[in-house]
């Protein structure tokens, strides 16, 4: 990944390391929406490509610890010149299909305000989806009016 040198002061300026910062392409309507605070959680299918971003996994499939990501790194594109976003990342969790699976903490995190903004997103109590929760936005670049 290569930075520009103002996204790099401020990633040197949080002493953030490499593992510590996840990068994913997004809409640019849902960037914008997080960098005016409008956005607090970004939605993503539960599939083995997200949950190797988050969870440290061995050669042998067995699932450890998660990965030590406090920012993510979000793109609207793919070339050197989109919208980025640096944001801090509070908390994630699977919303199982079932919600009677899942455990008391993630009931508890999708009844405060994750479930209004699932909704929002087309998503209903049945089905299921890996919630990033977003705090601060540390910096963002290369927005055009």
């Amino acid at each position: 990944m290569k930075y520009s040198n103002e996204m790099l002061a401020v990633i040197n300026q949080l002493e953030l390391k490499p593992e510590n910062v996840m990068y994913l392409t997004i809409a640019r309507s849902y960037l914008r929406r997080i960098v005016e605070g409008t956005k607090k959680v970004e939605f993503r299918s539960v599939t083995e490509l997200y949950l190797k971003k988050l969870i440290n996994v061995n050669s042998k499939g067995e699932v450890g610890d998660d990965k030590p990501i406090t920012h993510i790194l979000l793109q609207g594109g793919y070339s050197a010149d989109s919208p980025r976003v640096l944001v801090e990342m509070t908390d994630w969790f699977i919303k199982d299909t079932d919600i009677r699976n899942n455990s008391d903490v993630v009931r508890e995190k999708i009844n405060r305000n994750v479930k209004a903004e699932a909704e929002a997103e087309g998503f209903t109590d049945n089905d299921e989806y890996l919630a990033l929760v977003l705090g601060e936005v540390k910096y963002s670049e290369n927005f055009k009016e």
